[in-house]
C-alpha cells in the first residue's frame, strides 16, 4: 500500500493529509470528515475502503474542527476554509475523476461554495436544514448521492422528496441516527452498512 503523508498549511490553518495511492487509478475520493468523526469512522471507513479496493485512490483531509476557527458555524467561515483546502488539493497530482465524500460538518464545508472540482459528491448525513447545503445538493442534481437516516436531526422528509424530484439520488435508512446506526439493533445496523457500501460503489462507478 502506497501512502503519502503531507500537510496543508498557511498562517491560519494546518491540516494533515493522508493519500492512499494506486497505479492506474480510476479516480480519487477526497474525504471531508465530520466534527470528531474521522475517516476511521464506519460511515466513512467501510465505503472508502471498498472504493479503494475497486480502484479509487483515497485522499483523507484530517482537519481538527476545534482548531480551525469554524465554531461560529457561519457559511463565510466554511467557505474560507474550503477555499484553502481546494487551493491545496489542486496542487496535488491526482487522477482526473474526483469524488468528494463528506460527512456531517464536511457537508457544510463542501456545500459552502460552488466549485467544479468534483465530478460527484457523496453527502453522508448532510446538514439539510442549512439552506446553503440543501441548495448546493439541489443544484448538483444527479452528481449527488445523499445518505441519511430518518432519525437523524438533520433529516427532513420534505427536503428529501424535493431532492429526489430533482434527480438527486437519496438513500434513506429507516430508524438510523446521525451515525447511521440503528439503536438497539446491531444486526440491522451491519446489514444497512452493507447497503450503504453497495450503493456508494454503484453511484461512484456509474461514470
Amino acid at each position: 500500500m502506497d501512502i503519502n503523508l503531507s500537510k496543508f498549511e498557511n498562517d491560519t490553518y494546518s491540516v494533515d493529509v493522508s493519500h492512499f495511492r494506486l497505479d492506474n487509478a480510476r479516480g480519487v475520493v477526497i474525504v471531508f470528515p465530520g466534527a470528531g468523526y474521522s475517516h476511521m469512522g464506519p460511515c466513512i471507513y467501510y465505503p472508502s475502503t471498498a472504493l479503494y479496493k475497486n480502484g479509487y485512490e483515497i485522499l483523507n483531509i484530517e482537519y481538527d474542527f476545534r482548531k480551525e476557527g469554524l465554531r461560529d458555524g457561519s457559511q463565510e467561515s466554511y467557505e474560507k476554509y474550503f477555499t484553502f483546502l481546494i487551493e491545496n488539493i489542486k496542487k496535488l497530482k491526482l487522477p482526473s475523476q474526483k469524488v468528494a465524500f463528506c460527512k456531517s460538518i464536511g457537508t457544510r464545508i463542501v456545500g459552502s461554495m460552488e466549485t467544479n472540482l468534483f465530478d460527484k459528491i457523496i453527502w453522508s448525513t448532510p446538514a439539510l436544514k442549512d439552506d446553503y447545503v440543501y441548495n448546493s445538493i439541489y443544484g448538483l442534481q444527479e452528481k449527488s448521492l445523499v445518505v441519511i437516516g430518518d432519525k437523524d436531526p438533520f433529516y427532513s422528509e420534505k427536503q428529501l422528496n424535493e431532492l429526489k424530484n430533482n434527480s438527486v439520488q437519496c438513500l434513506v435508512i429507516q430508524g438510523a441516527d446521525h451515525g447511521l446506526d440503528i439503536d438497539g439493533d446491531l444486526s440491522r445496523s451491519l446489514d444497512e452498512m452493507k447497503t450503504i457500501v453497495s450503493e456508494t460503489l454503484k453511484f461512484v462507478k456509474n461514470v
